[in-house]
């Protein structure tokens, strides 16, 4: 970061289409770095997230070590509303054990959650016609009832009539005709409702009145809620208690008073599931269903669960495993095929579901052993033929028969799809397979059909009923009451209708007649288009949208209303009509046939919904997974996955390749372990179960023999342990990067050190010989007084330089692991006043005391705690230029004997105290510059100490001066 001011960074850095702000990560100043000309031109933080405290995310950033990621929120302060979504990074040190630095960048996600809100509202449909339709058929059931007793009672009464008969046959040839086109508009408005709502992809629920009650809810409603149809008829409150404490109940109350649409995106919820509370996340649409006068009458409830929606978005920081998860927790039937023997390699649960089989079944095995029937079906041709074109293949509600395994047969519908999977070189290694089970709703559909030929015979007797009523005035003028109170439901029905087929959120318009003439559209549908109503409503289909020409979709409408067989398009890619051009969009789509009492086909229903965000944010998924996979084979790096609670380990190819096991060769943990020098193995393993029951960073280097010729490798190893999700085991994964190279050239540098500060040494204890041996022969006379002052001065510049090649050489020492320690008993005491009283003698400008120590007993090597005291003491005088007192203290704490040396020096500043005892760090003020050192003293000391298990630190004030403490354990240390 320190290349902040560099011109090239900051032609860079401006040029970033995020907004990105970099504060330095001290509290509580948090001093702005840098920040690019985005960010200059935003509203700022303070006003997108007003209230919200950001020095405590900057700290809890800082002390997780981990990215925060805000909630979308909404700038209304620009000329157009936009969506920024703020994420704050830590940017840590070298080491990586510290953060340095915080990023913010405002991302604009104003098209993802436009397109999320767009998905939410073409969700809701017009459930509340489906108990709309459910009451008209009672009411039916009951009039005939009616007219049952009334025909009794009127036969009794016949001839008494006959006088009035021919002026009530011409009255009831009027009424015959008005029921029967009234009976007529009732089973059209009845087959539209049922085809909305049992055909709508979501979840629809109607709420009446202020008090919530439950009027009506499909399956996927009472799926969502955890309930099954006792609950229609409750209030909400009643059928679902788990929602108070929840904001649900007050946002409808509101939108009794406000009248307006509420949009929830990816809102969490906590719902009951067999007597459990679950955590959720759904989209959803609270559309007012209002009358003519504008007062809202009842609610519909327009749902999606978008749990593992919200969960996707952090498959990005995921590595190739993540692939298998998605597929296993996908609520709809996967499974990958590998090869044109069609392997089956992943396969979820819905998928063995349908399949009846268990995993070890299926999994390693051909598709057509596991499933001989397939061999007569047309699905294996289909997938093999993949291999060879590389296009997806999709079909709806395709009947297939599965032999379960105990022998039976199984016929289903499904809809499903086969989608390849490329390698590399763009050729077809595998594809995945979506299958869902449409049995039941293909079922539903049939059973609708026999429902519809149930009202045409209930229909039939009502006419029939009808024509017995001439025989009676008072009854036939009562019955002529009634009639009139259901043609004004019936009416109101249709208003009804009317309104939820405008005010629905999901595109649907009808299509009329052999040539699809466009009889009603709703808003949504012509935003779709991006058409108005005048240009489409009154005219065919195909004239008033040219821009489908060369598309199949006009032939796809032909083909439904000549078969009535309806046809769903899934993500279907779709050229549309945008402000005089052309857009590329993706839509969901349902073309379904409209049929009059003879069966006959007489329109069409259309129901479209734009999923173009979504499918765009899938596809940058997977390329965001493709570069993981592209960076990882670049580097070469291995990968391992080991499941925390069963220990499973899963090794990468690279990884095998690395530890010298050949592809197909079983690698377990076991055989990993095994294959790490004996000196580093226990180390190791350690490290790994730490990482794993603390969830410490997981950063190691260490030499292995490779499995297959025995040759020794140096591996680093990075890793962290991933916690537990819903719904997936915690577990540890990482990286492995063969460094064998550079750490063989490290070793040779060392050796090569080690080796040149002992050829040093023998010069300069020659040269140190001499120069006592002259200073002996010279006495303190005039003559004589110049010589024996240079042989001191030289005697101490040898023994600064002896001093230096030692520090040297224990550095190699250290580094090569070769620095052995010699532990015995000895008294801590009596070593602090041995260092006292040794460098009183050699700095005669300072008063070196100790103020206290207490006698203890350790296990140390006497001689490098010698050279540690030395160190501190040799530090304390040379930055102490102007403080004469350097204290020095002893005393036990616990288990432990804490040691200090304490100065009255020119102090550290708090950004350098965690480097001082890194190697080669020398602390650089105007001060310092004429102070010698290489910066390896404190450095051998902390390595000194550590070995000793113990604890080195400093504390230090600017102008006051510098603590150095260290600790030793008491009693007996582990070498």
């Amino acid at each position: 970061m320190h290349h902040s001011k560099d011109p090239l960074f900051q032609i860079l850095f401006n040029q970033l289409a995020e907004a990105r702000l970099i504060l330095k990560a001290e509290f509580p100043n948090f001093i702005v770095i840098s920040s690019n000309s985005a960010w200059q031109n935003q509203s700022g933080t303070d006003k997108l997230y007003p209230g919200l405290n950001m020095d405590d995310l900057f700290l809890q950033v800082i002390e997780k070590g981990e990215a925060l990621v805000l909630q979308p929120v909404l700038d209304n302060h620009s000329d157009k509303d936009t969506w920024f979504e703020l994420e704050i990074l830590p940017i840590k040190d070298i080491s990586g054990d510290s953060t340095t630095y915080l990023m913010c960048t405002l991302y604009d996600v104003t098209e993802r959650v436009n397109g999320e809100h767009a998905l939410t509202a073409s969700k809701v449909a017009s459930a509340g016609l489906l108990l709309n339709n459910q009451e008209l058929n009672e009411e039916l059931a009951t009039s005939n009832e009616e007219l049952a007793a009334a025909n009794e009672e009127l036969t009794a009464v016949n001839e008494e009539l006959l006088s009035a008969q021919e002026r009530l046959r011409l009255l009831n040839n009027d009424l015959e005709l008005l029921v029967q086109q009234r009976t007529l508009d009732l089973q059209h408005s009845e087959q539209k409702a049922r085809f909305i709502v049992e055909d709508a992809p979501v979840a629809i629920g109607v709420l009446e009145g202020r008090n919530l009650i439950i009027d009506s809810a499909n399956k996927k409603m009472l799926e969502i809620w955890g309930k099954d149809e006792s609950v229609i008829g409750k209030t909400l409150r009643e059928g679902l208690p788990e929602l108070e404490g929840q904001a649900f109940l007050g946002i409808l109350d509101d939108i009794f008073v406000t009248g307006s649409v509420f949009y929830g995106n990816e809102v969490m919820a906590v719902l009951e599931y067999s007597g459990i509370l679950k955590e959720g996340y759904f989209n959803f649409v609270y559309q007012p269903v209002k009358d003519e006068l504008g007062r809202t009458l009842s609610i519909m409830v327009v749902a999606t669960e978008v749990t593992e929606q919200v969960k996707a978005r952090k498959v990005i920081e995921e590595s190739a495993h993540q692939l298998r998860r998605m597929v296993m927790t996908t609520p709809i039937g996967l499974t990958i095929l590998k090869g044109t023997e069609l392997s089956i390699e992943i396969a979820n649960q819905p998928m063995l579901d349908i399949w009846g089989r268990r995993d070890e079944e299926v999994i390693g095995r051909n598709l057509t052993d596991v499933f001989p029937e397939l061999a007569d079906q047309p699905f294996p041709a289909l997938l093999r033929n993949i291999f060879d074109t590389g296009k997806r293949v999709a079909e709806p509600s395709a009947k297939a028969t599965i032999v379960l395994s105990d022998g039976t047969f199984k016929e289903i519908y499904v809809d499903f799809s086969y989608d390849p999977l490329f390698d590399l070189d763009g050729n077809v290694e595998a594809i995945l397979a979506s299958v869902k089970d449409v049995t039941e709703l293909t079922e539903g559909r049939k059973m609708l059909q026999q429902r519809q030929e149930e009202l045409e015979t209930l229909n039939e007797e009502f006419l029939a009923a009808n024509e017995e009523l001439v025989a009676t005035n008072d009854e036939l003028f009562e019955t002529q009451e009634d009639l009139k109170l259901l043609f004004e439901r019936l009416k109101d029905n249709e208003t009804r209708f009317r309104g939820l087929f405008e005010q629905s959120p999901v595109g649907m318009c009808f299509l009329k007649g052999e040539e699809l003439i466009i009889e009603l559209a709703n808003e949504n549908i012509l935003k779709i288009w991006g058409r108005t109503r005048e240009e489409v409503v009154g005219k065919p289909h195909a004239l008033a949208r040219p821009e489908l020409r060369g598309q199949p979709m006009n032939e796809w409408l032909r083909e439904v209303y000549v078969t009535g067989i309806p046809r769903i398009n899934n993500e279907l890619k779709v050229k549309l009509y945008d402000k005089g051009g052309l857009r590329e969009a993706f839509v969901h789509s349902l073309y379904h046939p409209l049929k009059d009492e003879q069966g006959v086909v007489t329109g069409l229903l259309i129901i479209l919904s734009d999923v173009t965000p979504w499918v765009q944010t899938r596809k940058q998924v997977e390329w965001a997974q493709e570069q993981l996979s592209q960076a990882i084979q670049s580097a070469e790096l291995g990968t391992w996955y080991i499941k925390t609670e069963t220990r499973e380990f899963i090794p990468s190819q690279r990884l095998k390749e690395l530890f010298g096991f050949q592809q197909d060769e079983v690698m377990t943990f076991a055989d990993a372990i095994k294959l790490i020098t004996d000196d580093y193995r226990e180390s190791v393993v350690k490290a790994i179960e730490d990482t794993i029951e603390n969830g410490s960073r997981f950063e190691l280097e260490y030499p292995i023999h490779s499995y297959k010729d025995g040759q020794l490798r140096w591996l680093r190893s990075t890793g962290k342990l991933y916690p537990a999700e819903s719904g997936t085991a915690s577990h540890f994964s990482g990286t492995v990067l063969d460094i064998t190279a550079h750490k063989l050239e490290e070793i040779r540098k060392n050796d090569f050190i080690a080796i040149v500060s002992h050829e040093l040494k023998t010069p300069l204890t020659s040269l140190k010989g001499y120069l006592q041996l002259m200073r002996g022969r010279f006495d303190s006379s005039a003559t004589h007084s110049f010589f024996s002052t240079v042989s001191e001065k030289s005697l101490a510049q040898v023994e600064k330089m002896h001093s230096l090649v030692k520090g040297f050489l224990d550095v190699a020492r250290l580094e090569s692991a070769k620095l052995v320690l010699n532990l015995q008993p000895m008294r801590i005491d009596q070593l602090v006043l041995e260092s006292a009283e040794e460098a009183s003698l050699m700095y005669d400008q300072h008063e070196i005391i100790v103020e206290y120590c207490e006698p203890v007993e350790v296990m140390a090597d006497r001689d490098k705690i010698t050279q540690v005291l030395g160190n501190l003491l040799s530090n304390a005088i040379k930055y102490s230029p102007r403080g004469k007192i350097v204290s020095m203290s002893c005393k036990v704490i616990g288990t432990e004997v804490l040691v200090e040396v304490k100065d009255q020096g020119m102090g550290i500043k708090q950004h350098e105290i965690s480097k001082v005892f890194d190697r080669f760090y020398r602390v650089e003020t105007k001060h310092t510059t004429t102070i010698s050192g290489f910066g390896i003293g404190l450095y051998l000391c902390a390595e000194i100490i550590k070995l000793h298990n113990g604890r080195i630190w400093v504390e230090s004030k600017i102008g006051v001066g510098s603590s150095f403490f260290f600790s030793l354990p008491i009693g007996k240390v582990s070498p």
